[in-house]
């Protein structure tokens, strides 16, 4: 409460706040919901003083722990001290209160159903009262109450008035030190509330005088009964006070430190956001590793699918060689083996010689050889951001192999060689870019591009009008240099290594200095090769 308020002002409003009942509302709430909603039960004088000592700067320790008590059962987000007031305010916008646009009034009211704001720190003392109170109904109108509720006492959940005098009036007590009284007005169909009793004293003063009127002859039985409820509860009272007083020692002192210091709730706060951060991180790799298991098994799917077919496909050239070296030798009365060796061999020679290369076909052979790669389960579908977050924003030109089997089905990559190989390293840069050369992935990544260098080389043909446009590549390319680029084994095969990318017409200025890689056995890497002619 700011101390620039007049006394009289602190007044007046002190008492408009007792004779409300909406604070032995909240106070109630509080205490029979205790253990249901996770609340803490408190007194009526607590509720007031808390609020008579807040202020715009900081809100004091007591609605604060009020306040994220309420809001904690009215949303699944963890509530704090730092976003307490953001979902204070989009819950307001959701809770039956009239939220008029105007200045707050002078007005010593207490609303039941209106504010002028959704901001704690703009709203004036009646409209926080209306605000606790409105929390306190968005609860009971949620749609677990009825399975909160089943297991409690129907009595906890029943209240009564404490009596009611000969006059009509209606006296409220609820478990408090306080005592209400009730009035109803015919003319204008509303009630009035009055707090009667606050102190000690007060209850003496009030039971003293109503036992005068009870004495009186004309005196109603419901007068002396009230009398007598009021003599049993007043002998209670001074041990209902005495425990109240230590109950609020007891709170009070414990707000001290957060008043005087909020390093601790700093230090709670960042613990909870490092723990949430961390969570977070563990979801993310669960995901990860998720994916990686699933692409593991996609590669091991498609690699026993070509295994089975290559197998299947070996049998049927056994099959055809057999029929027709049978038939050749029972035609030209030779020996068919020889024939049959070296007719296999001239007619694939004619065939190559016959038919124009088909890159398209060298492009496929690559590609299944890089998908059926150990290495190559980060690249065989696209990114997503929930496995790599910002990684469209870090990531321009996003592909994968699956990218590149839909250019190749498309025809896109036909006599363009180039396209093809920059896809290739677009991915790998990507990668790189994103994760890190010197990351887990970026090592993947580097591997899988040494892999199709070798792969490259394998899958080119062995025709020597092929060998001699590669001869004029390297000289138009390399008119300088007198090194050889493209070499030819003892079998007349032609290899590549560091320069694949000449192959292409693409300039290879740097040289590779990443770790050799050790490439598999050529007769397991045809093997798939040929599968791809299926």
């Amino acid at each position: 409460m700011s101390s620039e308020w007049p006394d009289a002002q602190i007044s007046n409003i002190q008492k408009t706040l007792q004779n409300s009942w909406q604070i032995p509302y909240i106070s109630l709430f509080a205490r029979i919901f205790c253990d249901a909603f996770q609340l803490f039960d408190f007194h009526q004088e607590e509720l007031e003083d808390a609020l008579l000592s807040d202020n715009p700067n900081e809100i004091h320790p007591f609605l604060q722990e009020l306040l994220i008590s309420l809001l904690s059962g009215l949303i699944r987000l963890h509530v704090n001290s730092s976003n307490m007031f953001v979902m204070l305010s989009n819950i307001l916008k959701r809770c039956d209160l009239n939220i008029i646009s105007s200045t707050p009034s002078n007005i010593m009211s207490i609303s039941d159903d209106s504010i002028t704001t959704t901001d704690w720190h703009e709203m004036s003392i009646f409209e926080k009262v209306t605000v606790l109170r409105a929390l306190c109904d968005a609860r009971l109108n949620k749609a677990d109450i009825d399975q909160v509720i089943e297991n409690m006492p129907a009595d906890s959940l029943r209240f009564e008035p404490f009596g009611e005098d000969s006059r009509g009036k209606k006296l409220w007590y609820f478990g408090d030190t306080r005592l209400y009284s009730e009035s109803w007005n015919k003319s204008t169909e509303t009630s009035t509330w009055e707090c009667i009793c606050r102190t000690l004293d007060e209850w003496n003063v009030f039971i003293e005088n109503f036992r005068k009127s009870c004495s009186k002859k004309n005196s109603s039985i419901k007068d002396r009964q009230l009398l007598e409820r009021l003599i049993a509860l007043n002998a209670d009272l001074p041990d209902i006070y005495s425990r109240k007083d230590r109950e609020r020692h007891r709170r009070w002192t414990s707000y001290e430190p957060k008043r005087t210091s909020t390093r601790l709730e700093v230090k709670r706060q960042q613990r909870l956001e490092f723990e949430e951060i961390t969570q977070e991180q563990k979801a993310r790799h669960d995901k990860f590793l998720e994916f990686k298991r699933r692409q593991e098994e996609t590669i091991a799917k498609e690699k026993e699918r070509l295994e089975r077919s290559e197998r299947v496909k070996r049998r049927e050239e056994r099959a055809d060689r057999i029929r027709r070296r049978t038939a050749v030798g029972s035609s030209q009365g030779v020996d068919g083996s020889e024939f049959s060796e070296n007719s296999n061999t001239s007619s694939t020679l004619n065939d190559e010689n016959l038919h124009p290369i088909n890159t398209n076909d060298i492009h496929q052979k690559v590609l299944t050889l890089l998908r059926t790669n150990e290495n190559s389960w980060p690249f065989l579908e696209p990114v997503t951001e929930e496995l790599a977050p910002k990684y469209f924003t870090i990531i321009k030109n996003p592909i994968d192999l699956s990218m590149i089997q839909q250019k190749i089905n498309n025809k896109v990559y036909v006599n363009n060689s180039t396209e093809f190989i920059q896809d290739i390293e677009l991915m790998v840069a990507n990668c790189e870019q994103y994760n890190g050369k010197r990351s887990i992935l970026g090592r993947l990544a580097n591997r899988l591009l040494l892999y199709f260098k070798d792969c490259w080389s394998e899958c080119q043909p062995n025709t020597q009008h092929f060998d001699d446009d590669i001869d004029d590549l390297n000289r138009r390319e390399h008119p300088v240099k007198k090194s050889t680029i493209f070499t030819r084994d003892k079998n007349n095969n032609t290899r590549t290594r560091k320069n694949y990318r000449q192959l292409a017409g693409l300039s290879d200025d740097e040289d590779d200095d990443e770790f050799e890689y050790t490439p598999m056995p050529s007769s397991k890497r045809v093997c798939y090769v040929n599968c791809s002619n299926l």
